[in-house]
């Protein structure tokens, strides 16, 4: 994966300030999350809480082929 610029960070934090998420700490070069931001964030915390675990879930936990399944109660 590449390495994430100082343009892309740019970028991302004007569209963040644009649409309210995040605002500047006084005047240092630090950004807290507004309300409207912790909110956006715990929504999309639970909607992919919601939505990938079960489909992850599925596809790393699969049901053995019936070929490999052992014959004695002490395999099993």
């Amino acid at each position: 994966m590449p390495n994430y610029t100082i343009n892309q960070l740019r970028y991302d934090l004007r569209k963040m300030k644009a649409h309210g998420l995040i605002k500047r700490n006084g005047r240092q070069y630090s950004y807290m999350l507004t309300e409207k931001g912790v909110n956006v964030a715990a929504m999309f915390m639970l909607f992919h809480k919601r939505l990938f675990g079960p489909l992850a879930n599925s596809l790393l936990h699969h049901r053995p082929n019936k070929v490999f399944i052992p014959n004695s109660k002490l395999e099993t």
